[in-house]
């Protein structure tokens, strides 16, 4: 994939495809009858976009088998509530913060991973709307329809052994950098420094201060010139949790366009706890 084509495909600006949808795109549409929009956040009683209904993310995991996705079944029951079809075209935001933004990415994720590629992340987040347009309330959404969805697993995450043998593969630790190298240590884990031949590329750098997505300029930079995602037969994306990896997931899944690339979904922590080798101070 050669930077010309990198630049019209990040360029794609299809309702209902788009990985980023603006605020202006999104009051073009707020009265679609086939969008749904789910707020993420934890601050959905105080206000929330108006047609919005809340989802926690949480919901979709099971903290008794370490963070796990849900049955297939249960998940389809939860989207299904949320009137999500197959034409559905699924628009997602939360605050302007990293947790919100983890929560964002992560449902996308699972939305994706699991057959619908209808999905849009609202650039900016919530603050992108309320600044510009009136059009917010504190009133729950009435029962929707219930919907039809059916979830097709795409097999888009893998497992330790993708990272331990990289061949032909371009690994991506989505932490920050003073993890990365080794300098901080989470409490979480036990070594310190990041997978073998592994490339940092900190997921919060992709954003403004705003929670915007940076330019497409800036894009290229970073994963063109920087990382050379192009030449990547696989890209196995992981972090300290699955949410953090999602991040950087959606922005080259969905956002850039490269379907070669995965989570590892049980992540660095797995890793550490298997014994596994880890290096320190050293960009791969």
């Amino acid at each position: 994939m050669n930077k010309l084509f990198f630049l019209i495909l990040i360029s794609v600006n299809i309702y209902g495809y788009e990985a980023f949808m603006s605020a202006k795109d999104l009051k073009t549409v707020l009265y679609d009858k086939a969008l749904v929009i789910i707020d993420v956040s934890r601050s959905y009683k105080k206000s929330h976009i108006i047609g919005a209904q809340s989802l926690n993310v949480d919901t979709l995991t099971n903290k008794e088998h370490n963070n796990q996705l849900i049955d297939k079944n249960d998940l389809e029951d939860i989207f299904r509530d949320l009137g999500i079809n197959s034409s559905s075209n699924v628009v997602i935001y939360g605050r302007n913060t990293q947790k919100d933004l983890k929560n964002s990415a992560f449902l996308a994720y699972v939305l994706i991973s699991n057959g619908f590629e209808n999905v849009s992340i609202l650039d900016g987040g919530y603050m992108s709307w309320v600044f510009k347009y009136d059009l917010f309330t504190t009133i729950k959404k009435q029962d929707t329809d219930e919907g039809t969805i059916t979830l097709k697993n795409k097999n888009l995450s893998v497992g330790y052994g993708s990272v331990k043998n990289d061949k032909n593969r371009l690994i991506i630790d989505t932490r920050y950098p003073q993890n990365y190298y080794g300098i901080a240590q989470k409490k979480a884990n036990k070594y310190l420094g990041h997978i073998p031949k592994a490339k940092n590329s900190y997921y919060d750098y992709k954003f403004l201060r705003d929670k915007r997505i940076r330019s497409k300029k800036e894009l290229n930079e970073f994963y063109l010139d920087g990382l050379n995602i192009s030449d990547a037969k696989e890209i196995v994306i992981y972090g300290d949790d699955p949410k953090e990896a999602a991040v950087e997931w959606y922005i080259i899944y969905k956002h850039l366009g490269y379907k070669n690339a995965k989570i590892y979904y049980n992540s660095f922590k797995e890793y550490v706890e298997l014994g596994l080798k880890t290096e320190r101070f050293k960009w791969e």
